[in-house]
């Protein structure tokens, strides 16, 4: 089985944890309806820790950069969230 997720957005609400960092990830979704672009945008929780192989470089992150997160999705009972590897 694979459980695998590649996000390309936006930085933001970036917060710093004991041992990494919490932010969102805002992607934008779009499609045409009646011939009219509609476009809305999505936030995805995610966690990056420090001990990964590039968790020291995930200290430079500022709200608004554009990242490329990859990892694994992880269900909670409150919500969805996305451990990067």
């Amino acid at each position: 089985m694979l459980n695998k997720v590649q996000l390309i957005g936006k930085a933001h609400k970036i917060k710093e944890l004991e041992k990494g960092l919490s932010l969102s990830v805002i992607t934008v979704h779009s499609f045409v309806k009646d011939g009219e672009t509609k476009k809305f945008n999505e936030y995805h929780t995610v966690y990056l820790w420090y001990n990964n192989p590039d968790g020291e470089r995930s200290k430079e992150i500022k709200e608004g950069d554009l990242v490329y997160v990859e990892g694994r999705v992880t269900y909670t009972k409150r919500n969805t969230m996305l451990y990067a590897n």
